[in-house]
């Protein structure tokens, strides 16, 4: 899924709140928070934390807000399904954040994908994990890979 245009995000916000669109935009610009504004629910999500705050405030205020928002699960009743807590998924994510970066590798194999390919497998940095919470972690929105623009290389 390729990212949404600046014009596609503006439309957007103009849409979600009228009389305060220009002001949401200008914000977008001044603390150059645009890639935070891929996607539709991005835009939605940035919208309630602007309405809220008034302002995005620093980058680390921004990546606070965008992982803690990809965190929460979306559908109420799969919500409370899990037995994972935000401060349980925050430290799953970030082992396997961790996993990536020290192992060098962008690709996070599923609980049934143990190839050898892949470097970081959750079923190995999240060992004390049961399979039903790791795949609970991996369907949120910080692992959807619809929330990455992917370029593709032709020959």
């Amino acid at each position: 899924m390729n990212a949404l245009s600046t014009e596609q995000v503006e439309l957007l916000a103009r849409q979600l709140f009228p009389i305060h669109a220009d002001d949401f935009l200008a914000a977008l610009n001044a603390h150059d928070a645009w890639s935070f504004a891929r996607r539709p629910q991005d835009v939605e999500r940035l919208a309630g934390y602007w309405n809220e705050s008034g302002t995005f405030g620093n980058l680390t205020d921004l990546l606070e807000f965008d992982i803690r928002s990809r965190l929460k699960e979306s559908d109420e009743d799969r919500e409370l399904d899990s037995d994972l807590t935000g401060e349980r998924l925050r430290k799953g994510a970030e082992s396997l954040a961790a996993a990536v970066i020290f192992g060098k590798s962008f690709t996070i194999s599923l609980e049934n994908e143990l190839k050898s390919e892949f470097k970081v497998v959750p079923s190995r940095e999240l060992s004390q994990w049961t399979s039903d919470q790791r795949r609970d972690l991996l369907t949120r929105a910080l692992f959807d890979p619809a929330a990455y623009v992917r370029t593709a290389v032709q020959n």
